[in-house]
């Protein structure tokens, strides 16, 4: 049995599913993309074009309520859990050791910690939240990107490993 994606799981305990609509409730930071002319404000944007990728709004508390429930073993089966939290023992592309699990991404802060985390990212905004298995450091960010995709994986990763390092 394959584990459950991590955003399938958030759906249950999000703060909406706005579907084409462009508005985002509540106070929220604005999101930006850098363009030959200038910034330009992407925050009211048809999520729906990235399908599920982008269509869930969370807060930060909703963010690290869903990631305590699914640390605790709340959300998903004990054996897709630990299959959750175990990289395989293979070489990633481009170099180095895996990092990427069922779901989460491993992140060696230091020889005796490891932080497990995920991030998204969508025109404007990249987000994120890491914990120790134990869940006695916690994080939940957001930052603007003013370029989707690209070096995005590796920066949330820093921030991670900075602010619970």
């Amino acid at each position: 049995m394959r584990p459950l994606g991590v955003a399938v799981i958030a759906a249950a305990l999000v703060a909406g599913l706005p579907g084409r609509s462009v508005d985002v409730p509540g106070p929220h930071a604005h999101g930006y993309e850098s363009t030959v002319n200038g910034w330009v404000d992407v925050t009211r944007a048809d999520t729906s074009l990235q399908w599920s990728a982008a269509a869930v709004i969370s807060t930060a508390p909703d963010l690290d309520r869903f990631m305590v429930a699914l640390f605790s073993g709340r959300l998903v089966p004990e054996p897709q859990l630990t299959e959750m939290f175990t990289v395989p023992d293979v070489p990633m592309y481009g170099g180095g050791k895996a990092v990427y699990s069922a779901g989460l991404t491993k992140i060696p802060v230091s020889p005796t910690l490891t932080v497990w985390g995920k991030s998204g990212d969508r025109p404007g905004y990249n987000n994120g939240m890491g914990a120790t298995r134990d869940l006695s450091r916690r994080l939940v960010f957001s930052v603007n990107t003013l370029h989707m995709g690209g070096e995005q994986p590796v920066r949330s990763q820093r921030i991670i490993a900075a602010a619970l390092g």
